[in-house]
């Protein structure tokens, strides 16, 4: 089913809801349900109707399937963990606590930890994209550099006094280009340009929400703390079943294989940012490259190899 059709008929059965005609609503979602298997949505709100017209066991159902279809759904994972509780808001407004029906329990569905090799590889692609998008930053810095060197025969000894200088600049452009975009990409959607394309993202390890901004920033920096002694930060992520690293503890946070799911409009303004910045920084690159071979291929033909 198109996602506007699918969009009309939902918000027809809602607004039958907001009649208080429940049995009707119940009635169109499941209709809906069996004419568009795969959306979470209408699991969802069906789940709901079905809590309105006291038939827990079926409203239960439905949020299993819901999760089974998108296992962060937030809303549903939160009313089938809160069964138990106290009778709770509207139908339309119910979105956090869910009504208490009956004492039984089963099992939520639980979501998987993505692999090691999935992971792996998501951080190579992070990795590159982010190191070339740092390119063009370090080349104006060099520029700056360049351009405070004396202009006489002491820019060499000039450059080697303040080599330390000049790293900790070069370390600080690095360090403020991941920092600009990786808690970003944490706290908006879990997924990096890496792991969206491979299918993770990274929630809270006790309620799989979305991180907060604090934890964002503190699971950024705690991977740098993993870095640390030959990554052995990361070769923690071996002996545990849920595959989390030193800084996915101490962040609290998960690794979770997921569908990627629609990207927010800031999101994609973020990675078209870091595309055209890591392309900027590939072209760099590639003139260095072809100048410093252009340079080697005039000396060895100004030196034939017989006269060396």
């Amino acid at each position: 089913m198109e996602n506007e059709i699918l969009k009309q008929r939902l918000a027809q059965a809602l607004e039958l809801a907001k009649q208080g005609a429940y049995a009707e609503a119940r009635a169109a979602l499941e209709q809906l349900t069996l004419e568009a298997p795969e959306s979470p949505e209408a699991f969802y709100y069906l789940g709901l109707a079905c809590k309105r017209t006291h038939d827990p066991e079926a409203a239960r159902t439905a949020w299993e399937k819901c999760l089974a279809l998108d296992p962060f759904h937030h809303q549903a994972r939160t009313q089938l963990s809160s069964l138990t509780k106290p009778a709770g808001p509207d139908f339309l407004t119910d979105t956090g606590a869910a009504t208490g029906l009956f004492a039984e329990s089963r099992p939520i569905p639980q979501v998987q930890p993505a692999s090691l090799s999935a992971r792996s590889l998501a951080f190579f692609i992070d990795s590159i994209l982010l190191n070339l998008a740092t390119v063009p930053f370090i080349a104006m810095f060099s520029l700056y550099v360049v351009g405070n060197a004396p202009t006489d025969g002491e820019a060499v000894d000039w450059i080697l006094e303040n080599s330390s200088q000049i790293q900790l600049g070069t370390t600080a452009i690095g360090f403020v280009v991941n920092f600009f975009f990786i808690p970003f990409f944490y706290y908006e959607s879990g997924m990096t340009p890496g792991k969206r394309l491979l299918g993770m993202r990274i929630v809270d390890v006790s309620t799989l929400e979305p991180l907060t901004m604090v934890q964002s920033v503190g699971r950024f920096l705690a991977s740098y703390l993993s870095t640390c002694v030959l990554y052995f930060g990361y070769l923690v992520a071996f002996f545990n079943k849920d595959r989390r690293a030193l800084h996915d503890f101490l962040a609290g946070t998960y690794v979770a294989s997921s569908e990627t799911g629609p990207m927010s409009l800031a999101e994609k303004l973020m990675t078209t940012l870091l595309i055209i910045l890591s392309l900027l920084g590939l072209v760099m690159v590639v003139i260095v490259l072809v100048t410093f071979m252009g340079g080697i291929v005039e000396f060895l033909e100004s030196y034939p190899l017989g006269s060396l």
